[in-house]
């Protein structure tokens, strides 16, 4: 598989990596087209050096994340895993530059390709279930409207027929940190979230100020 030329000619490859040199843009081509588990990792690895390394993030991990996205659903197994943990990592990181929007930038581009996120948290091998709802959590924590949605299909995985090879207490905690993390969301777990995470097999207590689980 190629990168999507008609997408990275359009990018401006002059945009510095966390060291100001522009990017080798070769780097998102190979980690798309990785056809291993190490192949990927070690592009991966060392593109992750390149824009965001120690959580600083690069003007040229937008690049990065457009690309990515672009070719998501064509990418090897192996590859696309990888891709979504630098997606990950990007959106975690903070900018380097002053008064950058790469970070804001980065994040309404992973929002507008949720619905291909969303969509492979129900297709995936179970044992990648976890990587994808990391993604989503993250990304319903930066970008606050996408919440509500986001809970809605978390819920849907226990739908699957898999589910009980599917690691439940991460996707607990994702939904712990939805609800809880940005006050905003406070609001969410009152509104019928108890008895979803009843399903889950936890006791929920909701106050105003907190929401606390335990385990039944």
């Amino acid at each position: 598989m190629k990168m999507n030329n008609w997408i990275s000619t359009e990018l401006d490859w002059n945009k510095p990596n966390v060291k100001g040199e522009k990017l080798d843009s070769s780097l998102v081509f190979n980690l798309i087209n990785a056809q291993s588990h190490d192949e990927a990792f070690n592009v991966s690895s060392t593109l992750e050096f390149a824009v965001c390394k120690n959580r600083g993030l690069s003007e040229a991990g937008l690049n990065v994340t457009v690309c990515i996205l672009a070719s998501l659903p064509s990418c090897k197994y192996d590859a696309k895993l990888m891709c979504i943990d630098l997606l990950i990592e990007i959106i975690c990181s903070e900018p380097l530059m002053p008064n950058s929007t790469v970070l804001d930038d980065c994040i309404e581009e992973i929002y507008a390709s949720s619905w291909y996120i969303l969509n492979s948290i129900e297709f995936c091998k179970p044992e990648d279930v976890s990587s994808y709802v990391d993604l989503v959590c993250i990304l319903s924590i930066k970008k606050k409207r996408f919440a509500q949605k986001s809970l809605i299909y978390l819920r849907k995985v226990l739908e699957r027929n898999d589910k009980s090879e599917i690691n439940l207490t991460v996707l607990k905690n994702s939904i712990d940190e939805i609800i809880i993390g940005p006050s905003e969301n406070n609001e969410l777990a009152v509104k019928g979230l108890k008895s979803f995470l009843s399903s889950l097999n936890f006791d929920v207590e909701v106050s105003s100020t907190k929401t606390s689980f335990r385990r039944i």
